[in-house]
Protein backbone atom coordinates (compact mmCIF):
# COMPACT_ATOMS: atom_id res chain seq x y z
CA UNK A 1 0.00 0.00 0.00
CA UNK A 2 2.82 2.22 0.84
CA UNK A 3 4.11 2.14 -2.70
CA UNK A 4 0.40 3.41 -4.09
CA UNK A 5 -0.79 7.06 -5.52
CA UNK A 6 -4.45 8.17 -4.62
CA UNK A 7 -5.57 9.89 -8.33
CA UNK A 8 -8.32 12.14 -9.07
CA UNK A 9 -9.21 13.87 -12.45
CA UNK A 10 -12.03 16.64 -11.71
CA UNK A 11 -13.63 18.78 -14.22
CA UNK A 12 -15.93 21.21 -13.94
CA UNK A 13 -18.45 19.12 -15.14
CA UNK A 14 -18.00 16.09 -13.02
CA UNK A 15 -15.33 13.86 -11.59
CA UNK A 16 -13.40 11.65 -13.47
CA UNK A 17 -11.29 9.50 -11.46
CA UNK A 18 -12.27 9.44 -7.74
CA UNK A 19 -9.60 8.12 -5.64
CA UNK A 20 -7.94 5.22 -7.86
CA UNK A 21 -5.31 3.37 -6.20
CA UNK A 22 -2.56 3.56 -8.73
CA UNK A 23 1.55 3.23 -9.39
CA UNK A 24 2.45 6.05 -11.58
CA UNK A 25 0.95 9.07 -12.75
CA UNK A 26 2.07 10.61 -15.97
CA UNK A 27 1.34 13.90 -16.61
CA UNK A 28 1.87 16.72 -19.71
CA UNK A 29 3.37 19.60 -17.09
CA UNK A 30 3.55 23.03 -18.92
CA UNK A 31 7.38 22.94 -18.66
CA UNK A 32 7.85 19.35 -19.92
CA UNK A 33 6.06 15.65 -19.38
CA UNK A 34 6.71 14.00 -15.58
CA UNK A 35 6.03 10.97 -14.38
CA UNK A 36 5.02 11.23 -10.47
CA UNK A 37 5.56 7.79 -8.52
CA UNK A 38 4.91 7.22 -5.03
CA UNK A 39 6.64 9.27 -1.85
CA UNK A 40 7.23 11.65 -4.79
CA UNK A 41 8.01 15.92 -3.43
CA UNK A 42 5.05 17.90 -3.04
CA UNK A 43 4.01 19.79 -6.20
CA UNK A 44 2.05 21.94 -7.66
CA UNK A 45 2.15 22.58 -11.24
CA UNK A 46 0.31 23.85 -14.44
CA UNK A 47 -1.17 21.50 -17.02
CA UNK A 48 -0.78 22.05 -20.84
CA UNK A 49 -3.65 20.48 -23.34
CA UNK A 50 -1.85 16.77 -23.94
CA UNK A 51 -1.93 12.87 -22.91
CA UNK A 52 -1.86 11.83 -19.36
CA UNK A 53 -1.90 7.80 -18.11
CA UNK A 54 -1.87 6.34 -15.16
CA UNK A 55 -0.57 2.81 -14.55
CA UNK A 56 -2.38 0.48 -12.62
CA UNK A 57 -0.50 -3.05 -12.34
CA UNK A 58 0.73 -3.97 -15.99
CA UNK A 59 -2.11 -1.96 -17.45
CA UNK A 60 -2.25 1.58 -18.68
CA UNK A 61 -4.92 4.07 -18.92
CA UNK A 62 -4.79 7.02 -21.17
CA UNK A 63 -7.14 10.35 -21.04
CA UNK A 64 -6.42 13.35 -22.84
CA UNK A 65 -6.94 16.49 -20.98
CA UNK A 66 -7.15 20.32 -21.37
CA UNK A 67 -5.25 22.74 -19.67
CA UNK A 68 -5.12 22.92 -15.60
CA UNK A 69 -3.73 22.39 -12.64
CA UNK A 70 -1.66 19.80 -11.38
CA UNK A 71 -0.93 19.03 -7.22
CA UNK A 72 1.18 16.02 -5.86
CA UNK A 73 0.74 15.76 -1.80
CA UNK A 74 1.34 12.66 0.35
CA UNK A 75 1.15 9.88 -2.19
CA UNK A 76 -2.19 11.67 -3.70
CA UNK A 77 -2.27 13.32 -7.38
CA UNK A 78 -5.18 15.84 -7.89
CA UNK A 79 -5.74 16.83 -11.86
CA UNK A 80 -7.94 20.00 -12.02
CA UNK A 81 -8.65 20.26 -16.03
CA UNK A 82 -10.53 22.17 -18.03
CA UNK A 83 -11.81 18.70 -19.76
CA UNK A 84 -10.95 15.28 -19.71
CA UNK A 85 -11.72 12.35 -21.95
CA UNK A 86 -10.98 8.74 -21.85
CA UNK A 87 -8.80 7.96 -24.79
CA UNK A 88 -10.88 5.15 -26.44
CA UNK A 89 -14.18 7.67 -26.07
CA UNK A 90 -13.68 10.46 -28.12
CA UNK A 91 -15.90 11.35 -30.58
CA UNK A 92 -13.45 11.80 -33.68
CA UNK A 93 -16.49 13.62 -35.58
CA UNK A 94 -17.03 15.89 -33.06
CA UNK A 95 -13.26 16.33 -32.15
CA UNK A 96 -12.97 17.19 -36.43
CA UNK A 97 -15.67 19.69 -35.93
CA UNK A 98 -14.05 22.14 -33.08
CA UNK A 99 -10.47 21.71 -34.62
CA UNK A 100 -11.92 23.13 -37.48
CA UNK A 101 -14.01 25.22 -35.70
CA UNK A 102 -10.61 26.88 -33.86
CA UNK A 103 -9.02 27.66 -36.82
CA UNK A 104 -11.80 29.23 -38.61
CA UNK A 105 -11.93 31.50 -35.26
CA UNK A 106 -8.28 32.02 -35.45
CA UNK A 107 -7.86 32.77 -38.63
CA UNK A 108 -7.16 36.70 -39.63
CA UNK A 109 -10.03 38.18 -42.31
CA UNK A 110 -9.04 39.13 -45.51
CA UNK A 111 -9.21 42.96 -46.80
CA UNK A 112 -12.60 42.55 -48.27
CA UNK A 113 -13.64 41.57 -44.88
CA UNK A 114 -14.45 44.01 -42.15
CA UNK A 115 -12.96 43.37 -38.56
CA UNK A 116 -15.91 43.16 -36.32
CA UNK A 117 -13.82 45.43 -33.50
CA UNK A 118 -15.30 48.52 -32.30
CA UNK A 119 -13.95 51.53 -33.00
CA UNK A 120 -11.72 53.37 -30.46
CA UNK A 121 -13.05 55.65 -28.13
CA UNK A 122 -11.32 59.53 -27.88
CA UNK A 123 -11.09 60.46 -24.20
CA UNK A 124 -9.73 63.83 -22.78
CA UNK A 125 -9.13 65.25 -19.88
CA UNK A 126 -11.24 67.55 -18.18
CA UNK A 127 -8.49 70.38 -18.33
CA UNK A 128 -6.28 71.72 -21.29
CA UNK A 129 -3.06 68.84 -22.01
CA UNK A 130 -0.89 71.91 -22.39
CA UNK A 131 -1.36 73.47 -18.80
CA UNK A 132 -0.54 70.89 -15.79
CA UNK A 133 -3.05 70.32 -13.13
CA UNK A 134 -0.94 70.51 -10.28
CA UNK A 135 2.42 71.90 -11.12
CA UNK A 136 5.53 71.03 -9.06
CA UNK A 137 8.33 73.97 -8.13
CA UNK A 138 11.36 71.87 -8.60
CA UNK A 139 13.34 74.20 -6.54
CA UNK A 140 16.81 72.85 -5.15
CA UNK A 141 15.72 73.07 -1.80
CA UNK A 142 12.40 71.36 -2.83
CA UNK A 143 14.67 68.71 -4.53
CA UNK A 144 16.36 68.32 -1.55
CA UNK A 145 13.42 67.59 0.88
CA UNK A 146 11.99 65.20 -1.43
CA UNK A 147 15.18 62.92 -1.35
CA UNK A 148 16.49 63.29 2.32
CA UNK A 149 12.62 63.71 4.22
CA UNK A 150 14.46 62.29 7.20
CA UNK A 151 17.13 65.27 7.48
CA UNK A 152 13.87 67.22 7.56
CA UNK A 153 10.94 68.61 9.90
CA UNK A 154 8.03 70.40 9.42
CA UNK A 155 7.45 73.78 11.10
CA UNK A 156 4.37 74.70 12.80
CA UNK A 157 3.64 77.61 9.94
CA UNK A 158 3.57 73.75 7.31
CA UNK A 159 6.88 75.26 6.24
CA UNK A 160 9.69 72.47 5.47
CA UNK A 161 12.83 72.89 7.51
CA UNK A 162 16.04 71.07 7.22
CA UNK A 163 17.93 69.59 10.38
CA UNK A 164 21.22 69.86 8.71
CA UNK A 165 22.58 72.27 6.37
CA UNK A 166 21.55 71.32 2.65
CA UNK A 167 22.26 72.94 0.07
Amino acid sequence: MADKLFLSVVTPKKEIIVDAEVDQVNIPGFEGDMGILANHAPLLTLLRPGRFSYQKGEEEIELVVSEGYAEVTANRVTILAESAEFLQEIDHDRAETARAAAENSSRKPTSKEKPSRKPKTNYSAPWPASKPRNPIKTTPRNLYLFLYPSRSTRTESGDWRSNESGP
